[in-house]
């Protein structure tokens, strides 16, 4: 049994290499969040660098993180936690606990400690909530609210 990796960004690329997302979805989540060696892009570069339109890019970026996020699903209701997918999903689960009372600020402080390097809003706040919730209302509602929250937060420093 291989040795459990550290941090979230070493078990989300171990959980994308698993996830068969094809060249594309591979390609986009590497320039996106830094995987492959180098800094982060922004749609507009990945677009730029792949010659597809932005929003292509961000559909092939939801999609993959979608693969991932039901993968990870499946291999925890099969029971197979020592898979990547689960793995990743059982961490960000017990390092969040999304369900319980002040899950928003445990999503921030995550983001804040594990994903330091990434732009909090672009890219980093969408990548947790994705991979928590898969997809539909609840994530636009949990990003509004975070939003809101460190609108909330910047209002009181400036005080």
């Amino acid at each position: 049994m291989p040795e459990p990796q550290n941090t979230f960004t070493e078990r989300f690329s171990l959980a994308k290499q698993a996830s068969s997302l094809g060249a594309q979805g591979d390609l986009v989540i590497e320039l996106m969040y830094g995987l492959a060696g180098q800094g982060y892009c922004l749609p507009e570069q990945v677009s730029k660098e792949m010659e597809l339109s932005t929003e292509r890019i961000r559909q092939i970026l939801r999609r993959s993180l979608l693969i991932i996020h039901c993968l990870g699903i499946r291999q925890i209701s099969l029971r197979e936690t020592d898979s990547a997918n689960a793995r990743l999903l059982l961490y960000l689960q017990e390092a969040i606990c999304p369900e319980e009372r002040g899950a928003l600020e445990r999503i921030q402080g995550f983001v804040e400690r594990e994903l330091a390097y990434l732009p909090l809003y672009s890219h980093a706040l969408p990548l947790v909530v994705y991979l928590l919730y898969g997809r539909g209302k609840r994530i636009r509602q949990t990003l509004a609210q975070l939003r809101e929250m460190e609108r909330r937060r910047a209002d009181t420093a400036q005080v």
